[in-house]
């Protein structure tokens, strides 16, 4: 063979590019390699459709959890409208799921490197991106909440590879819950109890008046959290016309505007906000 016929066959070899499934036999092997590294003596490893999930529950245990989370994921991608061609991960996103405090901040610490000082950890560049997740959700959890947290936490990783992490953090919270809990059904036990407390919060009662919708973005009292979460359940939700996706994509950055923010973001789906207010309670009341 010449060496030219030799040169165009090399040049070949190199641009043949990786496949899904060779991408994620090796972050497989990079997610165990790491929790031998976190000293995670014990995981589990389920993998779905777009996950890895590793995580030291049972068996049976980690089943129901790569189920829950990949219908996040699903919902995600779906709201975002992405294409089915718009591969996000390459090969697939890795979640190690570690609820016991002890293992999540040492694998915090050994193989991201950082300190353990949220929730939940992101990496999601390079061949193998990977979410650590806490199974943190408020006092008393049920296995319920912490694999919604977990669902949230995932639904927020698709939106920051898809469009970036400049969102403001009511957001980044109100779309991964509203993601997770809508994942989970609208006649789950567990959305069943956020919209009970959250049309009690939004629409008032007992000698409280209804929230103002700027509540949502300025996490004003107890109840702020609840109207960011409704809130952001109606921008993605709610019948807007695509105005819900065009709300979320006016707070991205542009040449003009480095941090945009809420005044940007109405703009962008031709918003006013006592229009926004009218129209979130309306569906909120009809509880859509």
């Amino acid at each position: 063979m010449s060496r030219l016929r030799l040169g165009l066959f090399a040049a070949l070899v190199v641009a043949l590019p990786v496949s899904a499934d060779e991408a994620s036999e090796k972050q497989k092997k990079i997610a165990a390699a790491n929790l031998t590294k976190g000293e995670v003596a014990k995981a589990a490893t389920v993998e779905t459709d777009d996950l890895i999930v590793c995580t030291t529950a049972t068996e049976a245990k980690a089943k129901q959890l790569a189920d829950a989370l990949q219908k996040s994921h699903a919902l995600a991608r779906k709201v975002l409208q992405i294409d089915e061609k718009d591969k996000l991960w390459g090969g697939k996103l890795t979640v190690y799921y570690l609820p016991e405090t002890k293992a999540y901040k040492n694998f915090i610490r050994s193989v991201a490197l950082d300190r353990p000082d949220g929730a939940y950890f992101f990496s999601l560049t390079g061949d193998a991106p990977y979410v650590v997740e806490s199974g943190e959700a408020g006092d008393k959890p049920t296995e319920a909440d912490q694999f919604g947290a977990a669902g949230a936490r995932v639904a927020l990783a698709v939106l920051e590879k898809k469009m970036g992490p400049t969102f403001p953090d009511w957001v980044k919270g109100g779309f991964g819950r509203a993601v997770s809990l809508r994942a989970d059904g609208t006649t789950s036990k567990r959305y069943g109890a956020y919209k009970t407390a959250m049309r009690r919060a939004v629409l008032g009662g007992a000698g409280r008046g209804p929230l103002p919708v700027a509540d949502a973005w300025e996490g004003r009292g107890k109840d702020g959290e609840l109207a960011a979460t409704s809130l952001m359940e109606y921008v993605l939700f709610a019948p807007t016309g695509g105005a819900g996706l065009k709300f979320l994509n006016g707070f991205r950055p542009t040449e003009t505007v480095a941090t945009p923010g809420v005044p940007n973001a109405l703009e962008a789906a031709m918003w006013k906000q006592e229009t926004l207010d009218a129209m979130w309670k309306k569906w909120v009341t009809a509880g859509k």
